[in-house]
């Protein structure tokens, strides 16, 4: 029982590294991407300031899906 306990609490833990690590790489995304964005914007390339736009929008979505992950757990 006491192993189960404590893999259990590992596992907790690990979770928790993983999302926080998840939530950084999430707004590492949108801001770069929002940065590209811009680039694309200010030098008048529609291919970057597209990827860039699809970069910060992906990660605002996973940083939403995310939250919702998180709020079932508690």
């Amino acid at each position: 029982m006491g192993t189960t306990g404590a893999l259990g609490a590992t596992m907790m833990v690990a979770e928790a590294i993983m999302s926080g690590m998840d939530k950084a790489r999430n707004k590492f995304d949108e801001l770069t991407g929002k940065a590209k964005q811009k680039y694309g914007e200010a030098t008048g390339n529609a291919s970057v300031e597209a990827r860039g736009r699809r970069r910060r929008v992906g990660g605002n979505l996973r940083q939403a899906g995310q939250k919702i992950k998180d709020a079932f757990k508690r």
